[in-house]
């Protein structure tokens, strides 16, 4: 497992981690786009659901440059605070 740190976008179905050394990374978990809505509140009416710094736990290819397994996270959304999801 690796701690992730940097900043989540998601645009339609579409997720990547941008982390905090410049690297992006593919999210290609099943189930990763739902568990985050259901606990996390996206932004309304721009072009990015989710555009938040976050702390994920989980498994990457290096080569694909993928996360391929998901453990879980944490969303960091400054004037609302953390949410765990």
């Amino acid at each position: 497992m690796h701690e992730l740190r940097g900043e989540l976008r998601v645009i339609g179905d579409n997720a990547t981690l941008l982390l905090e050394d410049g690297q992006t990374i593919a999210i290609a978990v099943p189930g990763f786009l739902e568990r985050l809505s259901e606990r996390v509140p996206c932004y309304v009416g721009g072009p990015c659901l989710y555009r938040d710094r976050v702390l994920i736990l989980g498994i990457v290819d290096s080569r694909a440059r993928l996360l391929v397994e998901f453990q879980s996270g944490t969303l960091f959304r400054e004037g609302e605070g953390d949410y765990p999801f």
